[in-house]
Formats: C-alpha cells, sequence, structure tokens
C-alpha cells in the first residue's frame, strides 16, 4: 500500500491570533467518535493548524484564551494533562498541534477524525488528553468565514471551572464497535467508552474490548518521557 502522504500546515500569525481569540465562528464537537477503531471524529477536511503564541491571556466577546497553564503528568491510567493554574468555564486552553495525514486507512487511540481521507495525529500536550464520561473539557473546530483565508483547526475549551491540580478530559464518545471498558470511575460513568446514545442499541459482549489492553500498551510506549509532574505535585500545599 501507497505510504500516507503527511503534511503540517502553519497558520500565519495575524490569521491564527485571530481566530483564536473568538472573531471566527466556533463549532463543538461532542466527542472524539471515529468512523472507525482508535479514530476521533472531526468534520472540517482542509485542515491547517498554528502553534499557539506564548504571551497574556487575551480575552474577545467573553471567550478568554489560555497561552499556559497545563502539564502532562502521572494519571489512573498512564499519562494524562493537569492544570497548572485555575480555568474559568468556556475558556480556550489552547491549539490541538500535530502533523495532517491524508490516509482513509489511519487509525490510532491519538487520531482526530477531519473528515474524508484526513486525519490529525495531535503532539504534546494536548495528544495526553484522557477520557471521562463526566468531562470538564470539549474540543471545538474553530471555522474560517467564507471571506478568510484562514484554516480552521482544533482547540480544547472547558465546561466549567477547573481547579489547580485537575486532570483535563474529554468525552470520547467513540461508536460501539470501537469501545473499551471505561475507568473514568465518575458518578457519570456509562461503564464503557462509547458514545451515550449507542449503549441503548448494542449488548456488552459486542463491545470489542481487545481494545484495552491495545490502548494501555500505546499508551506506555507513547512518543518521549517528558519530565512531567504528578497531579499531587501540581496541588500546592
Amino acid at each position: 500500500m501507497i505510504a500516507a502522504e503527511q503534511s503540517t500546515v502553519t497558520m500565519r500569525g495575524r490569521q491564527r491570533d485571530a481566530a483564536i481569540a473568538g472573531r471566527l465562528p466556533r463549532q463543538s464537537v461532542r466527542g472524539t467518535r471515529p468512523r472507525n477503531s482508535r479514530r476521533r471524529h472531526a468534520r472540517s477536511v482542509d485542515f491547517a493548524l498554528g502553534r499557539r503564541r506564548e504571551n497574556t491571556p487575551s480575552e474577545s466577546r467573553g471567550q478568554t484564551v489560555a497561552t499556559a497553564g497545563v502539564q502532562v503528568g502521572e494519571a489512573k491510567h498512564g499519562q494524562g494533562l493537569f492544570s497548572t493554574i485555575p480555568f474559568e468555564s468556556e475558556t480556550i486552553l489552547g491549539m490541538m498541534d500535530g502533523e495532517v495525514i491524508d490516509d482513509a486507512d489511519h487509525a490510532s487511540d491519538y487520531a482526530v477524525d477531519l473528515g474524508g481521507t484526513f486525519s490529525l495525529e495531535p503532539s504534546a500536550p494536548f495528544r495526553f488528553v484522557n477520557h471521562c464520561c463526566d468531562p470538564n473539557c470539549e474540543l471545538v473546530i474553530v471555522e474560517a468565514d467564507e471571506e478568510s483565508s484562514t484554516h480552521p483547526f482544533v482547540v480544547l475549551q472547558s465546561l466549567r471551572e477547573i481547579r489547580v491540580g485537575e486532570e483535563l478530559t474529554i468525552d470520547y464518545a467513540w461508536p460501539a464497535d470501537s469501545g473499551i471498558p471505561c475507568g473514568c470511575e465518575s458518578e457519570m460513568c456509562r461503564g464503557w467508552i462509547v458514545a451515550e446514545e449507542e449503549l441503548e442499541f448494542e449488548d456488552e459482549e459486542e463491545f470489542v474490548g481487545d481494545d484495552a489492553e491495545i490502548h494501555s500498551e500505546m499508551q506506555e510506549e507513547d512518543l518521549g518521557d517528558p519530565e512531567d509532574a504528578t497531579a499531587e505535585e501540581l496541588i500546592p500545599a
């Protein structure tokens, strides 16, 4: 099979800043539903990524943009992403950077489905956002309007206020045939990492439970070995 064509596109600073500041339409993505096993869902096809500028937080139209305050650390199941500062609700924590891949068959525990044949392999730190059935964050696609040359991109946004040291999570909402047992231990845990609306249509024996071991092994073998703090170390005494 022909190797997947891979490309990384960087947005020009002025266009990127306008988009992330809230001056372009934004579209919420509930969960990360893949078309196939271990591939997260997003609707954009023409996709470009920009690295967020490291400066002071800014506000526009009520949307706060964070430029720091997250760190990878040890979670209950492998690595996770934690807050190092408190966040208000509806704060954009950062842009999901990574590599755009043009291959309809590409799939992994972290790939974001961009529609068509395109997917995104996110890089650290947002690569390490784990699932929770009662998440405190969500993925949002920032769409470009027809008159703008800015490309859409994915950001992580808080759903509620977040405390220092709290793990940042999203609802993967996978389809039933890609589901694995869930260990989020939240009061709203569905028992499986699947979309809530699909639980009533599938019996437990139909879930692909073998993926759980694969997912755990992939986290242990993931990119790099950053010098990350544990959740306890992030919480001030």
